[in-house]
């Protein structure tokens, strides 16, 4: 399974009001297509010694995504992985540009080789 992390949010719970960590983003299923994920790391636990510098680098290099391995699926069925999991951060990618240009239906994915003749 691959995992993408693309982000972490720090949020507060409902019942304590103490503060958490919401990390998600996307992993591979057993049919290679992407689906969202996420799981929650409270600081207080013994599994954020598992997760700090997974969560520093993310931390430290807002803007990017990050190919991280070590992550266990804890329920599939919610995308939810399993908060006892080693992650390792192996790579740091460039999030895809997101471009306002749609290509319409009829407009070819080549342009023809004698368009510009000199």
């Amino acid at each position: 399974m691959e995992v993408i992390v693309q982000g972490i949010h720090m949020k507060v719970s409902k019942n304590d009001g103490e503060e958490y960590y919401h990390i998600y983003g996307n992993y591979t299923d057993d049919t290679g297509r992407y689906r969202r994920g996420h799981t929650y790391i409270d600081p207080k636990n013994d599994n954020i010694d598992k997760w700090q510098k997974c969560i520093n680098t993310v931390l430290d290099n807002r803007g990017f995504d990050f190919r991280v391995s070590g992550i266990r699926m804890k329920n599939k069925k919610m995308g939810l992985w399993n908060a006892d999991s080693r992650p390792t951060v192996e790579e740091i990618l460039d999030k895809p540009l997101k471009s306002s240009y749609k290509k319409p239906k009829d407009e070819p994915d080549e342009l023809p080789s004698d368009l510009f003749t000199f």
